[in-house]
């Protein structure tokens, strides 16, 4: 397989429509630029470390409210 995947321009309508490796379509004769979309498959991001002690500390406290504290 190629480097890069080709398609037909959707501005100019050449084939100089490029995928480069950071996810993002370019044309090679005139400079059109287009994001790939995110896919359904790609990888969730992460929680980060505040998510995690929010989430934490709600749990916390439905327990200590279940427990009638």
């Amino acid at each position: 397989m190629s480097e890069h995947d080709i398609a037909d321009c959707p501005k100019c309508e050449k084939r100089d429509f490029v995928l480069k490796e950071d996810g993002v379509w370019i044309c090679l004769k005139c400079g059109y630029t287009q994001k790939m979309p995110k896919s359904k498959y790609d990888p969730a991001p992460e929680p980060s470390i505040l998510s995690i002690l929010f989430a934490a500390f709600l749990i916390g406290l439905f327990m200590m409210a279940a427990l009638g504290l």
